[in-house]
């Protein structure tokens, strides 16, 4: 870019050249280089030249977003706490006499002290992502994975159509009975459902699926689930006393045809593989969403490769 730059306003440093044959004191331009400006050339540049700063732009759009994540120490970036993570031996390695000799490694491979790869490794600690690195298995916020197990069951007995993707077209004279008798039975069924889980219904409980559900919608950082968790919460302690109102918030998300998806996919993001699959396996989902494999193989969360991950 810093050449491109420099050599069209070596050319054109006043930004007349490139309109007008002459300047204002009626002297003719590009003498020096032969009077003339190849536009095959400066076609191609400029060309190159928007793809850089495109690029640039982008580059700046996510490292911006990735800053204010605040995952971060003083010394190293989040990318190159993603590094040291992989780095790391797995966590129940670490009380074994050789890992002294690791963090001295580690310390001089990233210029850092004794105390700043402790600040690092409490990061990696506290991050969704990073800890799968060291086999340090974090917990669902909100609710147990019993809880969620249950929970998809419930759905799944009020979508018993789960299965069928394909368009059902209705004769004409029945379809209004149809749709009647259809709502009607969801309506029990979720209504069964809500009985079932309302025990365990709490603040914590309502803004951990919101997380859950909301957080497939960006799955590019896993702080989003955090910051999503912590936001909803606010949102559900404050209407945890109105029996009509968790009933409302808790089947705004519930009755989402989606909704067994958007969990499976931010379950598959946030490393929770063994809980995702046992789902999978027990509703035979696998031909019904296809993205599993590329979730399983983080194909589908792939940064964007400017970001150096």
């Amino acid at each position: 870019m810093n050449q491109t730059i420099s050599d069209i306003a070596s050319v054109d440093a006043t930004g007349q050249t490139f309109r007008y044959p002459f300047g204002n004191e009626s002297q003719k331009h590009l003498v020096d280089i032969g009077g003339v400006i190849s536009c095959r050339v400066l076609w191609i540049k400029f060309r190159e030249l928007e793809n850089n700063l495109d690029t640039l732009h982008r580059l700046s759009n996510f490292l911006l977003r990735e800053f204010n994540l605040g995952s971060f120490t003083s010394k190293l970036s989040r990318v190159q706490l993603f590094s040291l993570a992989k780095d790391l031996p797995n966590g129940y390695e670490w009380k074994s006499p050789n890992f002294k000799d690791t963090k001295l490694q580690l310390r001089k491979k990233y210029d850092l002290s004794s105390n700043d790869l402790t600040k690092a490794i409490n990061t990696i600690r506290t991050n969704h992502e990073m800890a799968h690195y060291i086999s340090l298995d974090l917990k669902l916020l909100g609710l147990t994975q019993e809880q969620l197990h249950v929970l998809i069951e419930q759905w799944i007995n009020c979508n018993p159509d789960y299965t069928d993707n394909t368009s059902k077209v209705f004769d004409s004279e029945i379809l209004g009975l149809h749709v009647l008798e259809s709502i009607g039975d969801q309506v029990t069924r979720q209504a069964k459902a809500y009985e079932v889980v309302a025990e365990s219904i709490s603040a914590e409980y309502l803004a951990g699926i919101n997380a859950l559900f909301y957080f497939s919608k960006d799955l590019q950082f896993c702080e989003y689930y955090v910051s999503t968790y912590e936001q909803t919460l606010k949102e559900t302690s404050s209407i945890i006393d109105n029996k009509k109102d968790i009933r409302q918030n808790f089947m705004h998300v519930f009755r989402k045809r989606n909704f067994i998806q958007n969990i499976l996919m931010s379950l598959y993001f946030l490393h929770f593989y063994d809980l995702a699959d046992s789902m999978v396996s027990k509703y035979n989902l696998t031909d019904i969403y296809r993205f599993i494999p590329h979730a399983r193989s983080r194909e589908l969360f792939a940064l964007p490769s400017i970001g150096g991950y």
